[in-house]
């Protein structure tokens, strides 16, 4: 492995003597732990606009200075040029983002979250050396509350961070290693297979002739091409979930009203729809005789969306979602199911409509359906 005093030595040998001016601040986190961070913005930067957030991870010991270091080498010029915000946290003394610190660091994406609009909903996450081995960390445990992952270089470094690649199927990957780097190119070409096989979107590796392990400051361009690159596609992503969500708001608002055309045009004519009851596998046709007679009255039926998660697949041709939805009669209930592209509309293929049963109350409920069933 690198060692630390020789990548200090060459990276404040790339940065010189002087260090750019950050705004830099602090956040008390439950426990008593201070987690300082140093934000970097655009020019005329408004609070009340919406701008693509990276958070960067500093090699190293992750330090104060390194944070400094890191930023002026790949992230500061770059950013500001392109209208990125950069929040780069520094380690307290003698722990790392990629052996603990798990509670600080969420604790620092959800002050991200709260203070911020970000452009696309989710932030973009980046590191260099032992901050790639923290962005492997970090994404690892929670893929699902970052865009992307790109890191000069990095590498899983636990044997739980290895096998927590499975979950970054779904997440942009980018690695860099400069080729004179053998132990950190072995790591990130044994990752870089690994996702492979996972068929992760937009993976990227990037061996580097000639270089070492400190790579170029030249790489902050490439960085940021990547980064505008997968920041792109992910609010075309975005946009279509929002699709998406309008097609499941549309449903719900046409049994509401009683607009049976409307209604049953939302789903493929192969749909199928499973109500809670064991004999309602409905085909289209099924299902719409069942609901002809609620069709006819002033509402069908209401149920209102209290809360929906929504996945797209790699191609950005299926969708499944799942939804809380609150009724009057029946309370909290839940939905799930699938939809598809066709052409430029989204189509609901499978619908399911279940009961939300708190574990305590599993045995009644299963004993009055056993009931039901002799």
């Amino acid at each position: 492995m690198f060692s630390i005093p020789l990548l200090l030595m060459s990276l404040t040998l790339a940065s010189g003597t002087s260090l750019p001016s950050k705004t830099w601040k602090s956040l008390d986190v439950e426990g008593g732990q201070t987690l300082e961070y140093a934000v970097v913005t655009p020019a005329d930067f408004d609070r009340a606009a919406a701008y693509p957030v990276v958070v960067a991870l500093p090699p190293g010991p992750q330090t104060r200075g390194l944070v400094d270091t890191g930023l002026e080498l790949y992230f500061e010029a770059e950013a500001t040029k392109r209208g990125w915000v950069v929040i780069s946290p520094a380690a307290p003394q003698g722990s790392s983002f990629h052996s603990g610190l798990d509670v600080e660091f969420d604790a620092l994406l959800n002050l991200i979250e709260a203070e911020y609009e970000i452009a696309g909903g989710v932030v973009h996450l980046a590191g260099v050396s032992n901050g790639g081995r923290s962005g492997f960390h970090q994404a690892g445990r929670a893929p699902g509350r970052f865009a992307s992952l790109s890191t000069l270089p990095g590498l899983p470094s636990s044997d739980e961070d290895w096998a927590a690649l499975d979950g970054l199927a779904d997440l942009p990957v980018a690695i860099w290693a400069g080729a004179e780097d053998a132990d950190w190119v072995a790591g990130a070409k044994r990752a870089a297979s690994r996702l492979s096989e996972l068929r992760a979107p937009e993976l990227h590796l990037g061996i580097v002739a000639g270089q070492g392990h400190v790579l170029d400051t030249s790489f902050a361009v490439e960085l940021f091409d990547r980064l505008d690159f997968v920041h792109a596609r992910q609010l075309e992503r975005v946009a279509e979930m929002t699709l998406v969500a309008d097609v499941l708001d549309d449903l719900h608002d046409a049994a509401d009203k009683a607009d049976e055309e409307r209604y049953f045009g939302l789903f493929t004519p192969t749909a199928i729809f499973i109500g809670t009851d064991k004999t309602e596998r409905w085909t289209v046709a099924e299902f719409r005789a069942y609901a002809e007679e609620p069709f006819q009255r002033e509402s069908a039926w209401t149920y209102t969306a209290v809360e929906r998660h929504i996945r797209l697949s790699s191609d950005g041709n299926l969708a499944w979602f799942d939804e809380r939805l609150s009724n009057a009669k029946y309370g909290e209930t839940r939905g799930s199911g699938v939809l598809v592209r066709r052409g430029k509309h989204w189509k609901i293929a499978h619908y399911v409509l279940s009961f939300e049963i708190p574990n305590e109350s599993a045995k009644e409920v299963v004993r009055v359906v056993q009931e039901s069933q002799r």
